[in-house]
């Protein structure tokens, strides 16, 4: 290379098919000066670009390629280089050839400094970046992958990966020849096992698509199977759902290491250990001598089990990208290079990713990373592959949906149920298409990005229409009272038919789903799984699935459990008046995953709560709590009318020797401080209030083009409306139950009897502390005193915090992270 005119500090451009001659040249070019391999099935405009953006001075190609590099090198004057395979010879060996140079550059050993290799990023969010690697970034890297995988002389890789990729150059072949041992160079992975049987190989290394595909034929390669001498399989460069490492765990016979690195740390950042140590499937595993960390947005360091973006330093790591200062500005923090990943570090050191930052699908607000929608459904024994991706959605900002590649047979209702099953409702996808491939890179690594318009998937697509169906009236009370359900629920003025499905017809989506099947719990006393709702979600269907599930036993039955999993201290939701737990089955979405959440149903107005005291139901809730056979710190979040009640409880569970650890209100007054107030004192706040009110919706509606004010204002006339009615009703209910008249039904839901009994209900005094959290938006009734009135009650204080939204909307979409934020930073606290 030195005698063809290649010096130190050159950057040698290599196009060349897989196999052994591209890695001996790889190694031949970095000795000189910096390899930079290039795939060749770039058409000309790509090897234009990448030539001139690596400002190449030489391009080394096979001899004979039909290879548009060519005529693109000599358009740009580069010095050209052509290999000469010798069949007679070795494996990899080959000769230069080109027009000697006039003066041969003289032998030099190059610096640990220099540059050795350069690789564009991938480019599927931005303009590819250059990353050099130095011989030391590269040796570095190569020791500690093979000290994690224990190699020795006598380990033989199986390289199907490319040698223009880090994964192939580092992992496959640079680890194999620092530990002494060797490497067989495939063409790629047309005769795997072909080549196998040749090559007797130890372990290989690849991309879960090749994993998948390498599975799908050794199904029928028993016999080789049952003699094989691979001693792990290694993957990496792209998530590997455990469901198809436990199959190839159990095709093989030997361990499944999945690993985790990227081009920037000259590949490995870190690795599941082989057995005996630990290995935890859905973690790529502890770091390998790269240091490793994970940070939130403002780049402070966070604790094990805390999510944030994963950040690593060390020798293997690149020193910034080449001639962009603005890249490198953004990559480093504090030293720390930026991954993009988003993950969290287990108390042990164990890395478990939860997407990239810039793939999360922003759905209303909650940060859904695709990945856990995509090993889900590959979990399905019909499916092959899966990627889940946003679309855009004119309410939701974001909606999700996804694709699959089938091997057997399933259809999109029963993805989307099975999904159910296993996914929070919001994180089920609108829709599944069926796809024959999913795009993927050179390297076999999915290409998420602008997946959507890839696959021409519009929101449109997303209100498909279903299947033909006759509009039917409900014919019975359930259905009736079901399609009521359906109508509130989707904000629909007419009710729909029978077999309207919810989401073709109706324009539902997940999140509503959700909200509905709480609704109808609260309804009809019967829990519904969603995927049997996501089967036939029609009111026929739900009715028909009412029929199928025996009532819960007879008895209070208060306590439901959100979200009943977790180490963390268990958070206990009383809900207001109203008694709607749907506010809370949003708030555990945002909350630690460990965390368990309870929520807890208020009684009608009959039985023993014909007129009862917060005490009665505080107690009755407690009995519920200990027969539940809950021990340990908890957590209590009353809401407006149920305040009072979560106080009762916290103070009774402390009593009874149960740590209560916080107690948070939201948005609620103390009634007996309201009582204290003089008549002056009132006519003064009510007024104050009245033009804190407007103040605030003058200011709204400023803001607001002109056709959205009635669409602002008209849920907020109907409130204020609405809450009249109940006053009556309320009054109406105090006077019938103080002399024990019978009440009318209209008057037995929990509603009337909940205020009443709090409107009667005078606290104590209590040594804890309180956090209350107080809406923006000013409601009918509220007042602007000290800490709500509960000042007096908590004497270690009242923390307030203000929480965007309304009254009726806190503990909604977009509104509910807010909440969920403070609730999480006071319980770390």
């Amino acid at each position: 290379m030195r005698r063809l005119g290649v010096r130190g500090g050159d950057r040698v451009a290599l196009v060349g098919p897989n196999g052994p001659e591209m890695a001996a040249a790889f190694l031949a070019i970095t000795t000189v000066g910096s390899c930079a391999p290039l795939n060749p099935v770039y058409r000309a405009e790509e090897f234009a670009f990448y030539l001139e953006d690596l400002r190449a001075s030489t391009l080394v190609i096979a001899e004979g390629a039909a290879s548009a590099a060519t005529a693109v090198a000599q358009r740009l004057g580069l010095r050209i280089i052509e290999m000469k395979p010798d069949a007679a010879a070795a494996a990899g060996e080959f000769t230069f050839r080109g027009d000697p140079a006039t003066v041969a550059f003289p032998e030099r050993q190059p610096d640990p400094e220099e540059e050795a290799l350069v690789l564009h990023t991938s480019g599927t969010t931005s303009r590819p970046k250059l990353v050099p690697l130095t011989h030391r970034n590269l040796v570095t890297s190569a020791r500690q992958i093979g000290a994690s995988l224990e190699l020795t002389p006598q380990d033989r890789c199986l390289n199907v990966m490319p040698l223009f990729h880090v994964h192939g150059l580092v992992a496959a072949l640079l680890a194999s020849l620092e530990a002494g041992g060797s490497v067989a160079c495939c063409p790629g992975l047309g005769e795997f096992f072909k080549w196998a049987e040749e090559m007797d190989p130890t372990w290989y290394t690849a991309v879960p698509a090749i994993h998948q595909a390498v599975l799908r034929e050794a199904r029928q390669r028993g016999d080789w199977l049952a003699r094989h001498r691979l001693r792990f399989i290694r993957s990496g460069s792209a998530a590997l759902a455990p469901a198809l490492m436990a199959a190839l765990e159990s095709a093989f016979g030997a361990p499944v290491i999945e690993a985790y690195g990227m081009t920037e740390a000259a590949h490995q950042i870190a690795s599941n250990p082989l057995p005996p140590h630990v290995r935890k499937p859905g973690s790529v595993g502890v770091a390998t001598g790269t240091e490793l960390a994970v940070i939130d947005e403002s780049g402070r360091l966070l604790d094990p089990g805390q999510t944030g973006e994963v950040v690593i330093r060390g020798p293997n790591v690149t020193a910034g990208y080449d001639n962009n200062p603005e890249a490198n500005s953004r990559a480093f923090t504090n030293g720390w290079f930026r991954t993009g990943d988003q993950g969290y570090l287990d108390s042990e050191g164990y890395l478990f990713l939860t997407g990239r930052l810039k793939e999360l699908i922003n759905r209303a607000g909650e940060k859904i990373a695709p990945r856990e929608i995509d090993e889900v459904l590959v979990a399905h024994p019909a499916v092959a592959q899966a990627a889940a991706f946003a679309v855009p959605h004119s309410k939701l900002g974001e909606a999700v949906a996804a694709a699959v590649v089938l091997e057997g047979d399933a259809d999109e209702s029963e993805l989307r149920g099975f999904a159910a099953q296993r996914l929070a409702p919001f994180k089920v996808p609108e829709r599944v298409f069926t796809v024959e491939t999913l795009p993927k890179g050179p390297t076999g690594k999915l290409q998420r990005a602008g997946l959507a318009e890839k696959l021409g998937v519009t929101e449109l697509d997303l209100r498909h229409a279903g299947r033909a169906r006759r509009f039917e009236q409900p014919t019975s009370k359930r259905e009736a009272e079901l399609a009521r359900c359906f109508g509130e629920v989707l904000c629909r003025k007419e009710t729909p038919g029978i077999h309207d499905d919810f989401f073709d017809a109706l324009g539902g989506d997940s999140l509503a789903a959700a909200t509905l099947l709480v609704r109808v719990e609260e309804e009809t006393g019967i829990a519904i799984a969603p995927e049997r709702f996501f089967a036939n979600a029609t009111v026929a269907g739900l009715a028909a699935a009412l029929e199928d599930v025996a009532p819960a036993p007879a008895g209070d039955r208060f306590l439901v459990a959100i979200r009943p999993a977790g180490e963390l201290a268990p958070l206990i939701c009383v809900p207001g008046a109203h008694g709607n737990l749907a506010g809370f089955y949003h708030l555990a979405r945002y909350l630690r995953r460990e965390r368990p959440v309870y929520g807890l149903r208020l009684p009608p107005a009959s039985g023993r709560f014909v007129r009862y005291r917060v005490e009665d139901l505080a107690e009755a809730y407690m009995e519920e709590w200990r027969t539940a056979g809950r021990q340990g710190p908890c957590a209590v979040l009353g809401v407006c009318s149920g305040s009072p009640v979560a106080l009762e409880i916290a103070q009774r569970l402390s009593a009874a020797g149960q740590p209560v650890v916080l107690t948070a209100m939201l948005d609620s007054y103390n009634l007996t401080a309201l009582r204290r107030l003089t008549a002056a004192e009132t006519a003064v706040l009510r007024w104050k209030h009245f033009e804190q009110r407007i103040t605030y919706h003058w200011n709204h509606l400023r803001r607001t083009r002109p056709a959205g004010a009635p669409a602002y204002l008209m849920p907020r006339w109907r409130a204020f409306w609405r809450e009249r009615g109940e006053a009556f009703g309320q009054a109406l209910y105090g006077a019938l139950a103080a002399t024990g008249r019978p009440l009318p039904r209209a008057l037995q839901g929990p509603t009337y009897a909940c205020r009443d009994a709090v409107s009667r209900y005078e606290p104590h005094r209590w040594s804890g502390r309180a956090l209350l959290f107080r809406v923006q938006e000013p409601r009918d009734g509220a007042y602007d005193i000290e800490a709500m009135g509960w000042q007096d009650v908590f004497a270690g204080g009242v923390e307030v915090r203000e929480v965007p939204g309304s009254h009726l909307t806190a503990l909604r979409e977009p509104h509910v992270a807010g909440v969920a934020g403070f609730l999480e930073e006071a319980l770390a606290e």
